[in-house]
């Protein structure tokens, strides 16, 4: 994952970078119908999104993205993550130093 992030032009160490406006689009997040399609050069992910994180990203227009380079402990495919777990990993150092962070450019179909 680290290599494939990468090659992208983002850094895994934890800072941000802002993929709005970038020239070279790899990375794509379509929003619509309360489905959120995230796609990367090798890799392409969907997932159910509630109707206020929808209306929020279409209204921001742009979506904050995390990757790990390693897996989080507290977290399963399939399952849900609660406030507070989520809360504890946006603010732990040692996973936050070994993720990417961008912010993606939300994309929709009608406008």
């Amino acid at each position: 994952m680290r290599a494939e992030l990468e090659k992208l032009g983002l850094p895994v160490s934890g800072q941000q970078v802002e993929l709005v406006g970038m020239a070279k689009k790899s990375i794509t997040l379509l929003v619509e119908a309360q489905q959120a399609v995230l796609t990367m050069p090798f890799l392409r992910v969907q997932c159910p999104v509630p109707p206020k994180w929808q209306e929020g990203a279409h209204e921001n227009g742009n979506v904050h993205l995390i990757c790990l380079t390693r897996p989080w402990p507290h977290a399963a495919p399939g399952g849900t993550i609660g406030p507070e777990q989520l809360r504890s990993f946006l603010t732990d150092d040692e996973l936050r130093s070994a993720s990417a962070r961008c912010l993606v450019p939300v994309v929709r179909v009608c406008r």
